[in-house]
């Protein structure tokens, strides 16, 4: 190699580290969307001391605001336990849920919801959501009278 052309090979490898880096690195996004949800039929029990448990399951498709939205277009299927004392007050619910994108890849968030509103966390996937984190909020936006509902969700997260 002639002396001349040395800078430019270390500047096209430098180029070319650099575009591997950049690769693997983690991307920080956020976003939201709606979830569209249909129950499942609840198990409900009473305990002891007069508190009213529920086992619901929910199925739904995932949309997000915008077409390159990672969770969007997905499938999910939601399970968890709601406790509230025996009028309904004290609402407290959490659980777990898995989404399937059109390709394939699975991720898995945990939730939370109370009379005051709702959270998510990520726990992780496969695919394109390997490794995936963060979290956010969600609001109920609709209701109807037989159960389907939809949800707000917003939220930041790292795609590795």
């Amino acid at each position: 190699m002639q002396t001349s052309q040395l800078p430019r090979a270390i500047s096209l490898a430098a180029v070319l580290a650099l575009g591997v880096v950049g690769s693997v690195s983690a991307q920080q996004m956020s976003g939201g969307g709606y979830v569209a949800l249909v129950p499942k039929p609840a198990v409900t029990s009473e305990t002891p001391d007069g508190r009213v448990l529920q086992m619901v399951g929910v199925d739904g498709i995932v949309f997000g605001d915008e077409e390159s939205n990672p969770f969007g277009m997905a499938t999910q299927s939601c399970s968890g336990t709601v406790v509230m004392a025996a009028d309904g007050s004290d609402l407290m619910a959490k659980g777990y849920c898995d989404g399937v994108d059109l390709e394939g890849d699975v991720w898995w968030i945990s939730w939370e919801e109370t009379a005051a509103g709702g959270s998510w966390n990520l726990l992780g996937g496969t695919g394109k959501f390997e490794g995936v984190s963060g979290g956010g909020q969600t609001s109920r936006v609709a209701e109807w009278p037989d159960g389907r509902y939809v949800v707000r969700w917003d939220g930041t997260w790292t795609m590795k």
